[in-house]
């Protein structure tokens, strides 16, 4: 067996299997997440800043993000739509806030991290 995986008896007699390489929070499944989103595969929201078309998956925003999880959870009109106007977030800062929910990182200048911070908290 491999060193991501486990198998347990537990006290009351169930065995239980463990596998990192087959849960939410493996590489693997963040991997596709990035992949999945950059060919556009299952996204099912287009967020929109100016000119700026961002695809995505409401889940995935819903999940990291409370800005996104109230948005798409809590009956506004945006939670059925497939595509979402921002006009108040500027289009490189929707961009960098869709990237680090994704991959975990971000590259940007002082006032870009400002507005983030404030905005997503």
């Amino acid at each position: 067996m491999s060193h991501d995986s486990e198998i347990k008896v537990c006290a009351n007699g169930k065995w239980v299997f463990k596998s990192e390489k087959h849960s939410l929070s493996s590489e693997r499944v963040s991997n596709n997440f990035k992949i999945f989103r950059q060919d556009g595969t299952l996204c099912d929201v287009d967020l929109i800043s100016g000119d700026t078309v961002v695809k995505a998956h409401r889940v995935v925003l819903a999940a990291a993000c409370v800005y996104f999880e109230t948005m798409f959870k809590s009956g506004f009109e945006e939670s059925n739509k497939k595509t979402v106007s921002l006009p108040s977030i500027p289009p490189d800062v929707l961009s960098l806030v869709v990237d680090f929910i994704y991959t975990g990182t971000y590259s940007c200048d002082k006032q870009q991290l400002i507005a983030y911070h404030f905005k997503f908290g």
